[in-house]
């Protein structure tokens, strides 16, 4: 049985991240319609000699996506030993899996792939983070809550900024109409900056019946900035950002509807 045939399903995550995702749900007998809102590209201001000093002076490392352990650790894999002498976390189980592949073991939160539930952590409490030298590896922007956090419990913390986003030029006008589609069942979005971008393409496009598509994000912050933005179809929460958590979300969905 292929639960989601005869299913349009939007994607919209970067190409990097995507391919696992699409090829899941063809093989649940979906259409897929790709048309990511952004694309990760290193950040070219990052100085591995500057990254390399502040990894060996740190005591934790807090790695926020697969994308930062890529264009940290994949691209310099001399850091990798260092690392397994520190107490690693990541912010999900995605990002743990991929530290895994390289030997690393991480503490990461089991229900929460977000600042919040790193907080929650133990290994992050203020007893066991205060006067720590912890390293954030992440993107260009993005929150600020999990440094101010830390800092407050006693902590010494240095973002590593290892990548940047950049909005696409795809439209989704074209993406629908190559694949014969007038309006998707539904979208997935996997962050606040992928649904802030695919809101102002919406806009952009004259394409404002796409705020009424039911839509899986991977957080209730997420559904939040979605809600924020317009969005009324319904926001369907999946257990993050995984390939199967996405997966399951969808399989509810239709089962659901």
């Amino acid at each position: 049985m292929k639960p989601f045939l005869n299913k349009s399903i939007l994607v919209t995550r970067p190409v990097q991240r995507a391919e696992e995702l699409i090829l899941a749900i063809l093989a649940f007998g979906g259409k897929v319609i790709g048309a990511p809102m952004m694309e990760i590209q290193k950040n070219e201001e990052l100085v591995p000699e500057i990254t390399a000093n502040t990894l060996r002076s740190s005591e934790v490392a807090i790695f926020l996506s697969i994308n930062a352990i890529e264009y940290s650790l994949i691209k310099f894999p001399d850091l990798i030993p260092f690392m397994a002498q520190k107490k690693v976390f990541a912010i999900g189980e995605s990002t743990a899996t991929k530290l895994q592949s390289l030997g690393l073991d991480s503490f990461f939160p089991k229900d929460k792939a977000t600042s919040e539930g790193l907080l929650e952590l133990e290994g992050l409490n203020p007893q066991k983070i205060n006067l720590k030298n912890v390293a954030v590896l992440k993107g260009v922007g993005g929150r600020r809550k999990l440094k101010a956090v830390l800092e407050k419990r006693g902590a010494s913390v240095a973002n590593i900024n290892c990548y940047k986003r950049i909005a696409t030029n795809v439209s989704i006008k074209k993406a629908l109409r190559a694949s014969s589609t007038e309006v998707p069942d539904v979208i997935v979005s996997t962050s606040s900056a992928i649904v802030k971008i695919l809101g102002s393409k919406i806009e952009s496009e004259y394409l404002q019946g796409l705020y009424e598509v039911p839509m899986v994000v991977p957080s209730s912050r997420v559904a939040q900035t979605a809600r924020g933005l317009g969005f009324t179809g319904e926001l369907i929460v999946s257990k993050g950002a995984t390939t199967d958590a996405i997966i399951n979300a969808v399989k509810d969905w239709v089962w659901r509807n």
